[in-house]
């Protein structure tokens, strides 16, 4: 059985009964766009006042992955708001995964 559970914001989330009674939540997301966008912030490389600037756009279903990889729950990640900065600064300095950045440098 396959039931939608939720769409926000471009992210769907699946519910998948099987028959062995077990079920699999699947969530999706076109990241394409975001990576397109990425692409072209990259280019024009805005800069804030005060030294701020745009470093990354990361896909919600990019950092589930990234809890996944690391065996973190969401409730773990809610309640260590330093796990996504440290996560996101170890990963998004890495070439693998470049074309999350808008910006050269590290973060």
């Amino acid at each position: 059985m396959k039931r939608l559970l939720n769409v926000r914001g471009g992210v769907r989330t699946m519910f998948h009964g099987h028959s062995d009674g077990t079920f699999t939540i699947e969530t999706v997301e076109d990241a394409e766009p975001i990576i397109d966008r990425n692409k072209v912030v990259a280019n024009a490389t805005p800069r804030y006042g005060d030294g701020l600037y745009h470093a990354a756009t990361v896909p919600v279903t990019m950092i589930y992955r990234w809890m996944v990889e690391d065996g973190v729950s969401p409730q773990q990640a809610a309640c260590d708001p330093d796990w996504l900065k440290r996560v996101a600064e170890k990963r998004l300095n890495s070439s693998e995964y470049q074309y999350l950045r808008t910006t050269p440098g590290r973060i």
